[in-house]
């Protein structure tokens, strides 16, 4: 199995990107799976929308200047336009390319545990420097290795194709 986190499906340029071309190339020469997990997806699905929103904010401004300096209407075209639903068929589009692994249950609790008592994987340093605390963090990255955990332990490996779910 081919496994993305969210650092690397954002380098892979989803959905057309070379890099993701070529890992589907890899994974269907090696009938290996192209997943990623639960966690991965909401992180990058509030990313792109985060995008969608800077993009659509940034139209609008722009849109608005020129309705004015052409005394035509061209910002009602990008009003109706929704990060939101945006975000929605992204996220549709992960579901067809990679097997999404689900979230085991108990992992968010035992992510948080890990995050606030510095336990790998999550941030283990308490202090910046000069005395100041840290914040704790890696709750979604814990849960993100507790998922690959579960789904390493209940896999046979055999390849399946995206549309159909993994077991794990």
């Amino acid at each position: 199995m081919i496994v993305l986190d969210t650092n690397q499906l954002e380098h892979a340029a989803f959905p057309h990107g070379a890099v993701l071309g070529m890992l589907r190339k890899i994974a269907e020469l090696q009938q290996q799976r192209l997943a990623i997990p639960e966690m991965v997806v909401v992180e990058h699905v509030a990313h792109y929308r985060h995008r969608v929103e800077q993009a659509l904010t940034t139209a609008r401004k722009a849109l608005a200047t020129l309705d004015k300096a052409f005394d035509q209407d061209l910002l009602s075209h990008v009003e109706a336009l929704s990060a939101e639903v945006a975000a929605e068929k992204h996220q549709v589009a992960l579901g067809k390319s990679f097997d999404i692994l689900p979230t085991p249950s108990g992992a968010a609790e035992e992510a948080l545990r890990r995050e606030a008592n510095r336990i790998a994987p999550a941030e283990q340093a308490w202090e910046v420097g000069n005395g100041k605390s840290m914040k704790a963090r890696g709750a979604r990255d814990v849960t993100i290795w507790l998922t690959l955990l579960e789904c390493a332990r209940s896999t046979d490996a055999p390849f399946r194709p995206p549309a159909s779910r993994p077991s794990c």
